[in-house]
Order: structure tokens, then sequence, then C-alpha cells
């Protein structure tokens, strides 16, 4: 990051969730990989923008609903 004078870079997915400085993350992956990266996201206490479709199932999106409404965080789909 330094040498592009970029303020903050990140060497994996996991390392935003741990910091305290970000308040929400965006999920761009493929849909497969939606409902896991929201749960530790939610666990993690970040507000969440996935791109669409949300999920693949209609049960995977309620419980991505849940998770987020336990973990007091906002769902938002990238549209």
């Amino acid at each position: 990051g330094a040498e592009r004078n970029i303020p903050r870079a990140f060497g994996s997915s996991q390392q935003p969730l741990a910091d305290p400085d970000i308040d929400a993350v965006h999920i761009p992956l493929p849909t497969t990989l939606h409902v896991e990266w929201l749960h530790k996201a939610a666990a993690a206490k970040k507000h969440i923008l996935v791109e669409k479709p949300v999920a693949l199932t209609a049960e995977d999106a309620r419980a991505m609903v849940e998770a987020c409404d336990t973990a007091g965080v906002l769902l938002m789909d990238a549209v």
C-alpha cells in the first residue's frame, strides 16, 4: 500500500473482519461463497453489502438475514 499511497491494504479477506476501524464490508465473491463470508462478517459485527443474487436458496437467504439481525448489522444487496 505505501508505495502507491494507499493508507491501508489487507493481504487476506479475513484481515478487514478483524480490524476495529472497518465498519462495513463488501462481499463480491461468487454466490456460492456468500453464506460463508456473510456469517464471518456478521460475527465480526461488520455491516454487509453483498452482490446479488444474495443466496442460492431462500433458506440460505433467510439464515443470512437472521444472522445479520442477531449480530445487529445491516445487510444490503448491491443492486
